[in-house]
C-alpha cells in the first residue's frame, strides 16, 4: 500500500535501560493519539528492531506542509510532562522530516526493511522492490532544514537527533522473507510492526 501523503516523519530512537515499558505506554496511549490530533496527520506505525539499536522505529505519514505547520510546532514547544520524561530517556535518535520520493504497493506489511541512504543509493536500491515478498517499498528523501529547526521536545534529548539524508523502506510480509532481502543488499536494519493508528475521518 502507498503511503497515504505526500510527506512523512520518521523516527528511529532507543531507550534507556529499564524504560522500554514505560515507553510502549506513552507511545501507545499519549503519543500517537496526540501526533494524530495535528491536522494533516493520518496514520502512525511503531515498529520494534529485531535485533539492531535504535530499538524502535515510527512513521507519520502526513499531507502536504502539516510538518511544517503551526498546529505541529506549538505541539513541539508544549510537550506534556510524560513527554518530557520519555524524551529525556531517548538514546541515539534519528529524526527526519521527509518529502515521500516515490510509494508504491498492494498491502501494510508486518515487517520492515528501513536502510539509510544516500539519494543515489536509493535510486540504485529500490530496484529490489520487485522481491517476492516485498508488499511495499518507499523513497524518503530528508528536509535537512526542517529537521534540524529546534524545539523544545529537541532541548530534552540527551544527545542531538541524527539527520539521514535519505530513508528506503521495504515492507514485508515477515521478518524471515526480508531476512533473505537484507541479506542480497548487505545492509539494512529489520523490524517488527507493533502498531498502526490512523486518523480518525481520514481518507
Amino acid at each position: 500500500m502507498t503511503l497515504l501523503g505526500p510527506e512523512a516523519l520518521i523516527i528511529r530512537n532507543g531507550i534507556a535501560e529499564g524504560c522500554e515499558e514505560q515507553f510502549v505506554r506513552w507511545h501507545t496511549f499519549e503519543h500517537i493519539d496526540e501526533r494524530l490530533a495535528v491536522p494533516g496527520f493520518l496514520r502512525a506505525r511503531r515498529f520494534r528492531a529485531v535485533s539492531s539499536s535504535p530499538n524502535w522505529l515510527t512513521l507519520y505519514e502526513t499531507k502536504e506542509g502539516a510538518l511544517r505547520s503551526q498546529a505541529y510546532k506549538q505541539r513541539l514547544e508544549a510537550p506534556t510532562e510524560a513527554t518530557r520524561e520519555m524524551i529525556s530517556v531517548f538514546r541515539n535518535s534519528e529524526r527526519a522530516i521527509c518529502n515521500v520520493r516515490r510509494s508504491s504497493g498492494s498491502g501494510i506489511g508486518g515487517a520492515l526493511l528501513a536502510l539509510n541512504c544516500s539519494h543515489a543509493d536509493s535510486d540504485k536500491l529500490r530496484s529490489y522492490d520487485t522481491h517476492i515478498d516485498v508488499v511495499a517499498s518507499h523513497v524518503l528523501d530528508a528536509d535537512i532544514e526542517a529537521s534540524a529547526v529546534r524545539s523544545a521536545e529537541k532541548a530534552l534529548l540527551q544527545s542531538p537527533d541524527r539527520i539521514p539524508s535519505a530513508v528506503l523502506l521495504f515492507e514485508g510480509t515477515s521478518v524471515e522473507s526480508l531476512k533473505l532481502l537484507r541479506d542480497t543488499l548487505g545492509c539494512g536494519e529489520l523490524f517488527q510492526l507493533e502498531i498502526v493508528q490512523r486518523r480518525v475521518g481520514a481518507c
